[in-house]
């Protein structure tokens, strides 16, 4: 989910500032800069593009899996920030048939 967030992230915020942002949290920073996600939904999505960040680049028993899974039963910022993104596109008559 976390992949397919950033990857949301970073076509908004290419659209919006003819850009890409520099890093995965970036991403979810520059939403909440460019008023498509609050400033909580993003600062929670650019912790979980770190999160994200920090799983796919370390090995072995480096990974506490009790802290993996805590934070995986975390699914509130994904609705949250569905609903965001869905609110903006709405605004934008990007949604529209």
């Amino acid at each position: 989910m976390t992949e397919t967030a950033i990857d949301i992230g970073e076509e908004l915020v290419k659209h919006e500032r003819g850009s890409p942002p520099r890093s995965n949290p970036e991403s979810m920073r520059a939403l909440g800069k460019l008023g498509i996600l609050s400033d909580s939904t993003a600062e929670e999505m650019a912790q979980g593009a770190q999160f994200q960040n920090v799983l796919a680049h370390t090995y072995g028993d480096i990974i506490n899996h009790d802290v993996v899974y805590n934070a995986l039963q975390d699914l509130e910022r994904y609705r949250q920030f569905v609903i965001e993104v869905r609110d903006y596109l709405e605004s934008t008559g990007s949604l529209e048939e």
